[in-house]
């Protein structure tokens, strides 16, 4: 059929809470289509160890007065004066991971699927939403029995190219192909996702990441007083003398050690710091014990605006293989008005006008250097790019892939593959 609405609503099949979504591309974007049309984030089925946790006080990531609700399991998030999410919380699965043989493993996951859309179904009755378009955001398997359930008028698959890739030749790779060549349309963050996977596709679209403009924004006004703010998780005071590099993200394999060590020991007057999950123990051990390297460890989103207020220049110090394009974090640093220093790996060069970019560790020193003391380079245009690639004007381009979905539709017996990039 024809696509006749301009805004229908939207389900969200998510693989993480509501609560954890943060700073995710797929959290993001539903939380910018919510400024344009009625949201549903669907949290992932809670296990029954997860609500014994949650019971007893050790995570927060299950909401167990709204999972075991009588009465309702929805919940409304404000987002904004004139925009909100509504958040379900559905009934716990049944646990499958001691199941060993692939009969009662795949019925019981049927039945957690059937139990899932029941309280889906549920929740459209409340709001009032008929024929959604579902978005299943790396959920494969459960993508496999829970297409057009919903008679909903497309089933998208959102793959997150910055999130662990399923093993080559799994099950969850199985799973994977299988439902992306079920669904009406694949979109991703990433080009190197997009290349393995559109010749599976039905159709297949680019949406680079966004960003919440507002909230890293705030770093440019923190920054004019930093030196009156004071802040707990400050590991040592900023002088005149000391100039802050910042990294921001998981500190693991794709950093280059050599050409961030070169740049640390030939800059003893600079403090780097790192802030994010440390997940190599190669890079833990070679910085931990360097006098101008503060490590800090992971820290809630809603600090980071003040962290970046105290750097000077922000870090992307990939070795050049890496493939992520690290969109995101380039937006949130410019957004945050700070100089970028990086490395050319990914689709850095989109970003050749608004950022440094080093070869080498040699040219990586030399872009940093020039970075710390002559900081206004690109400032102002970087900000200004960043608010062009917000997540809502992602939200207004997904919804443009929406209507390219519904002409291919019009047109009986349209088949082709399609990949385009928005």
């Amino acid at each position: 059929m024809a696509f006749e609405s301009s805004n229908p609503s939207i389900i969200g099949l998510a693989n993480k809470s509501w609560e954890m979504n943060g700073l995710y591309a797929a959290g993001q974007l539903l939380n910018g289509l919510a400024q344009h049309t009625t949201v549903l984030y669907v949290n992932p089925q809670p296990a029954y160890t997860d609500l014994i946790k949650a019971t007893i006080g050790l995570t927060n990531d299950v909401d167990v007065t709204r999972t075991f609700s009588r009465t309702s399991h929805l919940e409304k998030i404000e987002l904004t004066e004139t925009a909100s999410v509504y958040v379900l919380h559905p009934r716990p699965a049944l646990p499958i991971k001691w199941l060993g043989s692939a009969h009662p493993f795949n019925w019981t996951m049927q039945l957690n699927a059937r139990r899932l859309m029941d309280d889906v179904r549920a929740a459209m009755r409340a709001l009032k939403i008929d024929q959604p378009i579902l978005i299943n955001v790396g959920q494969p398997a459960l993508g496999l029995n829970t297409t057009k359930v919903l008679d909903e008028l497309f089933s998208v698959y959102f793959l997150d190219g910055n999130e662990a890739a399923a093993a080559p030749r799994s099950m969850a790779e199985k799973a994977e192909n299988m439902f992306i060549a079920q669904a009406d349309a694949l979109i991703t963050n990433e080009e190197h996702v997009l290349a393995g996977k559109k010749g599976i596709a039905k159709h297949s679209f680019l949406l680079p990441d966004g960003v919440n403009f507002d909230f890293f924004n705030q770093a440019v006004s923190l920054r004019s007083i930093r030196q009156t703010i004071q802040l707990s998780w400050a590991a040592r005071s900023k002088t005149s003398t000391r100039r802050v590099a910042g990294y921001i993200g998981t500190v693991d394999d794709r950093i280059d050690l050599d050409l961030l060590l070169y740049s640390i020991h030939h800059m003893p007057n600079t403090d780097f710091w790192f802030i994010g999950e440390i997940k190599s123990k190669r890079i833990d051990d070679a910085l931990s014990g360097l006098s101008n390297v503060w490590l800090a460890g992971d820290h809630p989103s809603t600090v980071l605006p003040e962290i970046m207020a105290h750097m000077d220049v922000a870090l992307i110090p990939f070795h050049r293989n890496v493939q992520t394009s690290q969109t995101a974090l380039v937006n949130e640093y410019m957004a945050a008005g700070m100089p970028v220093v990086a490395t050319t790996f990914g689709n850095m060069t989109d970003f050749i006008d608004q950022i440094r970019l080093g070869i080498d560790k040699h040219m990586f020193f030399e872009q940093l250097d020039e970075a710390l003391y002559e900081p206004y380079f690109a400032i102002d245009e970087g900000i200004d790019l960043a608010r062009r690639n917000t997540w809502e004007n992602r939200a207004v381009q997904f919804m443009g892939i929406i209507s390219k979905l519904s002409n291919y539709h019009s047109f009986a017996g349209f088949s082709s593959f399609t990949s385009l990039a928005l």
